[in-house]
């Protein structure tokens, strides 16, 4: 394949979520949409997963842009089929196909019972879960990340930021204070039913230690 110019996945927009089958478990995510064109099948917004095992057809010149999760590459797939899975992404029927390598995403799990996977492995420290940035972002994703209508940030207790969820992730606001580095919060994603918040804790890191990764939380 050849490599195509590189897309950037730090912008947040808006992400809706395929919801599962009826009777069926969710598959875990494979990789994140960045961009559409035409008519793929099935429908995919920008920044919505694509579950692992998808074929996704792309008739009439339709074409679709994706970061994969395992081979930290951004994938441009043109016509023909693309089918996406947890390990690699395979083009056919006459699919142009160009790719660039880009920052490894960040995908992190969080079960309806409030437990945390990173990596595959199930977090059972209370400690924290992840590192973010003073000024930080990720994109809501999974079959409940439109259950939740804003996050809140707090550290011991106490309540630093509440932010209104406009799409499906957190862009710190311009105007707000920075967090302290080596300092742990928790981030509290507050759901529009009666059901409990999830929290997720965090450690903050220096920007140029956390990188330009984006960070995906898959709310299940």
């Amino acid at each position: 394949m050849t490599r195509g110019a590189a897309i950037g996945v730090a912008l947040l927009a808006l992400l809706v979520a395929l919801p599962p089958a009826a009777g069926q478990p969710a598959r875990p995510g494979a990789a994140l949409v960045l961009e559409t064109g035409g008519t793929p099948a099935p429908a995919f917004r920008p920044y919505t997963e694509i579950p692992a095992g998808t074929t996704i057809s792309l008739a009439g010149g339709a074409r679709v842009v994706f970061v994969h999760y395992r081979t930290c590459r951004t994938v441009t797939v043109v016509g023909g089929t693309v089918t996406v899975t947890a390990e690699a992404y395979a083009p056919a029927g006459g699919a142009a196909a160009t790719e660039t390598p880009a920052p490894c995403p960040r995908p992190v799990t969080l079960t309806r019972g409030g437990e945390v996977v990173v990596g595959g492995f199930l977090t059972r420290s209370i400690g924290p879960a992840l590192t973010l940035a003073p000024r930080p972002s990720f994109v809501l994703a999974g079959p409940r990340s439109g259950d939740f209508t804003a996050v809140r940030v707090s550290q011991e207790g106490r309540e630093v930021l509440t932010v209104p969820l406009t799409g499906a992730g957190l862009h710190w606001p311009a105007g707000a204070p920075a967090l302290t580095v080596s300092t742990v919060y928790d981030l509290v994603l507050l759901p529009a039913s009666p059901e409990a918040p999830l929290t997720l804790r965090f450690r903050v890191a220096a920007p140029e230690a956390v990188g330009e990764a984006l960070t995906v939380i898959s709310v299940e």
